[in-house]
């Protein structure tokens, strides 16, 4: 989580133990991306295939894991991926 958002595990660790929320907005905005991400690959593919899908280099992607796009600040391509396969198109 802490390599997708782009901080510490120190401050994933703090946000934790507060149960608060990073105080950036664009934290708050990308961990908000990678919530709905997980929420629809999880509707998407079985709790099995999920890993496979994440770390899997995708031509669509420049061939970089769609972990890795998403680390780049490119979530909403990955957002598209998912929610194409959700519609039945091919990932």
């Amino acid at each position: 989580m802490a390599r997708l958002l782009d901080v510490s595990a120190k401050s994933i660790e703090r946000w934790e133990e507060r149960d608060a929320l990073p105080a950036s907005v664009l934290l708050r905005q990308r961990l908000a991306e990678v919530q709905e991400i997980a929420t629809l690959a999880h509707m998407v593919f079985e709790a099995d295939a999920i890993r496979g899908f994440f770390a899997t280099p995708l031509p669509a992607l420049a061939g970089h894991t769609p972990l890795q796009a998403i680390a780049n600040g490119d979530g909403s391509r990955v957002l598209s991926m998912l929610a194409a396969a959700y519609e039945g198109a091919a990932v």
